[in-house]
């Protein structure tokens, strides 16, 4: 009974903290990056290709992304599905950080599915506490509500992270994971090569233990078969188009 009422009233709390943050970032200053963005967005969704039709100085992977709103909103109504998006990346950031510290705990690691029967209700309550501590932070809330790469780049990573220690707790069930998480890191230097640090030492993390385990080596494998897989088609499609060379030199 306690982990069922620890586990609703932590859902509660977070709920109310991510309303207000959602009503923040609607009413909140636009910053000077996110015009740049949202503009730089509008050129893909015209046809244009970065580093050849205009300057970019990062990965595309954001912009290919963030186009996909011009579809569905034009004008001013833009901006506001722009923080609207960016709301939806940190909630997914929060639930990340709550998955990595269940699977910390020793939870969700004897499937390939979430086992949500069975499970007692404070483990889950634990989901919603990275949440709430980062939603009330100060410094680093101003950046979480904008519409920049930094955040979708994070959120790949954390599940990238999340994917590999339930990959590497139990090789043989999970080597799926495994491949999930090499493309979730993969993806997230394509957003934003800020997360090289970490995929780094993800990768040398995977690479480490012992090769002569045959679970570990299948599961270390696909790890680095999904973390080259959307880097070689990205380098596949900058050299199609001519573009790797004008991006080295922006």
């Amino acid at each position: 009974m306690k982990g069922k009422v620890f586990f609703i009233v932590t859902g509660l709390v977070l709920g109310f903290m991510l309303f207000w943050k959602l009503n923040l970032g609607l009413t909140r200053y636009f910053d000077a990056d996110e015009f740049a963005y949202l503009h730089w967005a509008h050129n893909v969704f015209a046809g244009s290709l970065p580093y050849r039709d205009f300057l970019l100085y990062v990965p595309p992977g954001f912009l290919w992304m963030l186009s996909l709103l011009f579809f569905f909103f034009q004008g001013t109504s833009i901006l506001t599905a722009g923080r609207v998006f960016a709301w939806v990346v940190y909630v997914g950031i929060c639930m990340a950080l709550g998955a990595i510290l269940v699977l910390l705990r020793g939870n969700w690691v004897s499937r390939s599915e979430i086992p949500l029967r069975g499970r007692n209700w404070g483990d889950w309550g634990i989901v919603f506490l990275p949440g709430i501590v980062l939603t009330f932070l100060p410094i680093p809330s101003d950046k979480f509500l904008e519409i920049r790469p930094d955040n979708l780049a994070m959120l790949f990573a954390l599940i990238g992270m999340a994917l590999q220690i339930k990959a590497f707790q139990q090789p043989k069930e999970n080597q799926g994971s495994a491949l999930k998480s090499g493309m979730a890191y993969g993806l997230s230097l394509l957003i934003l090569p800020k997360t090289l640090p970490q995929v780094v030492v993800a990768t040398l993390v995977a690479m480490w233990g012992n090769w002569s385990d045959r679970g570990h080596r299948r599961v270390a494998e696909r790890f680095i078969v999904g973390l080259a897989a959307p880097i070689f088609l990205f380098g596949i499609w900058s050299l199609m188009l001519g573009t790797c060379l004008k991006w080295y030199k922006t």
